[in-house]
């Protein structure tokens, strides 16, 4: 099973922003599991529906914010027939498209 891999990106000098962005390299990472590390860097909670599964590939040229991450998180969700509705402050329910109530 290939590693998803998360990668601070390099910040040269005292600039906090650049210390929070990210670079994504997933090559066949378990879907779960990049909800799960994307939970860690934007600080945002996912309750992940257990019919959610599947592998996905991202690579990202540039270092992404908290925002842009959370925003290509979004996008693979429903890429893959996924998506992640707002379920309190910060709280999101990650389910298939097609169990949306």
């Amino acid at each position: 099973m290939k590693r998803l891999i998360i990668a601070c990106a390099l910040a040269l000098g005292p600039a906090a922003a650049l210390a929070q962005q990210q670079t994504l390299n997933l090559q066949d990472a378990d879907i779960r599991v990049f909800i799960q590390d994307v939970a860690r860097a934007t600080g945002q909670t996912f309750i992940i529906d257990p019919r959610v599964q599947g592998r996905v590939t991202i690579t990202s040229r540039e270092p992404l914010s908290r925002t842009e991450l959370f925003e290509v998180m979004l996008s693979t969700l429903r890429a893959n027939g996924l998506v992640a509705i707002p379920a309190g402050q910060g709280v999101y329910r990650v389910t298939p498209e097609d169990g949306v109530a």
